[in-house]
C-alpha cells in the first residue's frame, strides 16, 4: 500500500457521535512522480493522527522553510498506548493545526523508511522528491537554475566527501629463505595513511619511529636516512613487561599518535612504510588491522600488518634470527635500526570517488 502524501482531513462529528468525536476522511493527493514504495501500516500514522478538523486549502498555505535533506532530523514520538504516548498525543492535540502537519513532514523525513537519507541512496531520493512535492503543493517555485538546460530547478547539487576504493594490494618479501607472500586481510591490509603506487626496496626497522620521547627516548640517529628505504615501524609506544606504555599510567602517551610517529619518519625520508601492530601489547587494537584511515604522510603508500605476519616477516629477514618480540624489546629500551636482509615488493592503489547530494531550495 502507497503512503499517503496528503495529511489527514477530519470531519464534523455526526449527530449521536459522543462529544469531542470526530471522523478521519483520509483525503490523498497525487503522489509524486516517484513515489517510494513504502507497504508498512505504520504510515498510518500520517492519516490518523490530527485531532482538529484541516481545511486542505489551509495545508497548501503553510510557509514551508528550504529543508537541507542532509541534516538529521528528530521526529516525533509515535502516541502509543502508554501513558507517556498519552501526554504526547494530548500535547499535539493543544497545538496549531498548522505545528502538527509541519511535524508529520518532519517525522516523515526522519522515518526509518527514508534511510537516514544518505547521498546516492533510495532514502535520499525519497526525501528529495516528498520535499519537492510539498513544495509544489504549497505554490512554491523552484530557486536554482539547472545548469545545462538552464531551466528553473529545485536541486542544488554539491560534493559531500567521496567513497574510497582500495584496489591491486600485494605484499611480498624476499627474505634469507625464500619468498613469503603475505595475505591481504589476514595478514596485511593497504592503508589510507599515505599515498599509493608501488614500491620496492631493502627494509630497514626503526622500531616505534620516536623523536624527543622521555627519558631522551630516541628511535633514530642525528644522520639516519631512509631514502629509497622500505621503514618497518612499530605501533604505539615503548611498553613495560605487561605491555603497557612505560610513559603514561593511563593507555598511551602523545608520542605514540600517527601524526607524531610518521611525523618523525617524514623527517627521514622513507619510500615506504609497513606499520607493524607489536606483538604482547595490552591493547584491543593490536590485534586490528585498519584501512580506511586519514592521510597522515604524503606520498608514501603505508601497509599494516599483524603481530603474526610481522613475525614471520622478523624470521625471515632479521641477520641476527631475532623474533619480532625480541625486536620489539629492544626498541623499549632505546635506538634500534636494525638493516633487514631481503627485500620487499608492494603495491596499492586508493581510487576516490566524489560523492554528491542535493539540496531542495
Amino acid at each position: 500500500m502507497q503512503p499517503s502524501w496528503e495529511p489527514a482531513v477530519e470531519s464534523e462529528p455526526a449527530s449521536g457521535d459522543p462529544p469531542g468525536a470526530s471522523r478521519r476522511n483520509s483525503t490523498r493527493a497525487a503522489a509524486p512522480p516517484y513515489a517510494p514504495p513504502f507497504r508498512s501500516i505504520e504510515w498510518s500514522l500520517f492519516t490518523t493522527r490530527s485531532q482538529h478538523t484541516v481545511n486542505p486549502i489551509q495545508c497548501r498555505r503553510l510557509s514551508l522553510t528550504p529543508i537541507l535533506l542532509t541534516l538529521g532530523l528528530a521526529g516525533a514520538a509515535t502516541a502509543i498506548a502508554t501513558e507517556e504516548g498519552d501526554r504526547i498525543r494530548e500535547a499535539m492535540i493543544e497545538v496549531p493545526v498548522e505545528e502538527r502537519v509541519f511535524n508529520d513532514h518532519i517525522t516523515i523525513l526522519s522515518s526509518p523508511w527514508m534511510g537516514g537519507r544518505l547521498p546516492g541512496t533510495p532514502g535520499m531520493e525519497y526525501a528529495r522528491d516528498y520535499v519537492i512535492y510539498w513544495y509544489e503543493q504549497a505554490g512554491l517555485e523552484p530557486g536554482m537554475f539547472d545548469a545545462q538546460t538552464g531551466e528553473r530547478s529545485w536541486k542544488q547539487a554539491f560534493e559531500l566527501g567521496s567513497k574510497t576504493e582500495f584496489r591491486d594490494q600485494s605484499l611480498v618479501v624476499d627474505g634469507t629463505n625464500g619468498e613469503v607472500v603475505f595475505d591481504l586481510g589476514a595478514d596485511f591490509e593497504f592503508t589510507g595513511l599515505g599515498g599509493d603506487g608501488e614500491i620496492e626496496g631493502e627494509m630497514v626497522f626503526v622500531g616505534y619511529s620516536i623523536d624527543d620521547g622521555n627519558d631522551d627516548y630516541q628511535s633514530f640517529e642525528e644522520d639516519t636516512d631512509l631514502t629509497g628505504k622500505i621503514a618497518v615501524m612499530l605501533r604505539f609506544e615503548p611498553m613495560d613487561e605487561t605491555g603497557n606504555s612505560l610513559w603514561n599510567d593511563r593507555r598511551w602517551s602523545r608520542k605514540s599518535t600517527f601524526a607524531s610517529k610518521f611525523g618523525a619518519l617524514e623527517k627521514r625520508n622513507p619510500a615506504g612504510v609497513i606499520l607493524i601492530n607489536p606483538p604482547g601489547a595490552d591493547d584491543p587494537r593490536s590485534g586490528e588491522l585498519m584501512r580506511g584511515t586519514s592521510k597522515v604522510i604524503d606520498d608514501v603508500p603505508v601497509f599494516m600488518m599483524t603481530p603474526d605476519a610481522g613475525e614471520s616477516l622478523a624470521a625471515a629477514c632479521d641477520p641476527k634470527g631475532r623474533s619480532l618480540l625480541e625486536l620489539r624489546k629492544l626498541a623499549d629500551q632505546g635506538t634500534t635500526l636494525v638493516e633487514f636482509e631481503g627485500s620487499v615488493a608492494a603495491a596499492g592503489a586508493i581510487e576516490r570517488t566524489p560523492s554528491f547530494a542535493e539540496n531542495v531550495l
